[in-house]
């Protein structure tokens, strides 16, 4: 009997989750792998790339990893770094319904988690509502967190 997941046959699923080598000269160069927004989108829709995070007096940013993609409505926004204990790491994910309201990304929360310094998981419960200033800059979206503390995210898509 072969084996399948949900009905679909375990070679098929790992055919298609299985990377494939391919010939670094016909990979995109870096600078064709940013793309302006799409046409009649929200200015911020399309998949980000996290390239930095700026906190003066946090030097536990260095190799902070992310990704966020911004629908039409809503948003999804996946983070993992170092924290200040070395035995947990930095882990956010979360889930939000948004809205650009001049320079501001006003932002409801559907579901999310995030971790504390001793590891500890914190839960977002629905509701909670945040409000951040953001910037484009080219095929960067920039999010403040305070008045020097951003995140800079590339679009890759």
């Amino acid at each position: 009997m072969a084996l399948a997941i949900r009905g679909v046959p375990f070679l098929l699923v790992l055919a298609l989750v299985t990377p494939r080598a391919q010939d670094p000269a016909s990979q995109p160069s870096p600078q064709t792998q940013t793309r302006p927004a799409p046409q009649g989108r929200p200015p911020i829709a399309g998949w980000y790339v996290l390239k930095q995070v700026v906190r003066p007096r946090d030097p536990n940013t260095a190799g902070t990893r992310g990704y966020l993609v911004v629908g039409e409505h809503h948003l999804s926004l996946h983070l993992h770094g170092k924290s200040a204990d070395p035995r947990f790491p930095l882990l956010q994910s979360g889930f939000r319904r948004y809205q650009l309201v001049g320079d501001k990304l006003v932002t409801t929360g559907l579901m999310g988690i995030a971790n504390r310094p001793d590891g500890t998981v914190l839960v977002e419960g629905p509701g909670l509502v945040e409000e951040r200033r953001c910037q484009q800059i080219g095929t960067l979206l920039r999010v403040y967190q305070g008045p020097d503390t951003y995140m800079d995210f590339e679009r890759i898509e």
